[in-house]
């Protein structure tokens, strides 16, 4: 299974994947009958969603930032 296809099953699993940027925990919260997923240590998060399928797509489908990028050390 690809990457794409990887995270679609996720998705369907309703499985939040890792933040992007520091690999830590992510997680789907309600806001006021709305949805968004965020990463717990708030680097980073989806905009607001009126449905938790399309908020939880949005996080697991996400392009991923270029490898050597997410590998760079900063000083």
């Amino acid at each position: 299974m690809g990457d794409r296809e990887a995270q679609k099953e996720c998705t369907k699993q309703g499985i939040v994947l890792p933040c992007p940027f520091c690999g830590g925990e992510a997680e789907l919260k309600q806001l006021s009958g709305r949805w968004a997923v965020c990463c717990k240590t708030h680097c980073v998060g989806t905009k607001i969603y009126g449905n938790k399928n399309k908020a939880l797509t949005a996080w697991n489908t996400r392009q991923a930032p270029p490898r050597d990028e997410a590998d760079h050390e900063v000083n």
